[in-house]
């Protein structure tokens, strides 16, 4: 035990993996979890910006059986175009 683990009580190794969403999220069969955990490595990569929460709503409404109008998929496009351009 080095002195951080006794400082903290948790291992520095790396023993623990408590991230979120975890590191084999894309693995998810169950697709409402699948669309949070996509949501969620979304804010983790590009930061509370409103495109990220268009695409995250979207792809969890999508994942519940919610329609989504027009108007709502061509913002999910746009925000899309603007997270991930190629």
């Amino acid at each position: 035990m080095d002195a951080q683990e006794a400082d903290t009580g948790t291992p520095v190794s790396g023993d623990t993996d408590d991230t979120y969403p975890p590191r084999d999220w894309h693995k998810t069969e169950d697709p409402e979890l699948h669309a949070e955990y996509f949501y969620a490595q979304l804010l983790k990569q590009f930061g509370d910006i409103p495109e990220v929460h268009i695409v995250g709503e979207h792809r969890l409404n999508r994942a519940k059986g919610i329609p989504s109008t027009f108007s709502k998929y061509e913002a999910y496009l746009e925000a899309m175009y603007h997270l991930l351009p190629e």
